[in-house]
């Protein structure tokens, strides 16, 4: 599974308009239209705050992930 989430983010990463082909790609999903409507607007600190929150809220540590994906 994280196989093919790392191949993903890979796609996006080489595309030309990584924003508009991951609409193309997962525009029928109702969450990631629910993300997209939360991160409307909001500027890189803010989603990163968000995404933080949201990590602790489940008892998760954000920075377990980010090691997973090189950052």
């Amino acid at each position: 599974m994280m196989n093919n989430i790392m191949q993903m983010f890979q796609m996006f990463k080489c595309a030309q308009n990584p924003m508009q082909m991951m609409i193309s790609t997962l525009g029928n999903n109702p969450q990631f239209n629910q993300v997209m409507q939360i991160a409307e607007g909001k500027s890189p600190q803010e989603l990163e705050q968000y995404t933080r929150n949201a990590y602790k809220s489940c008892g998760q540590d954000i920075n377990m992930v980010l090691k997973q994906f090189g950052l």
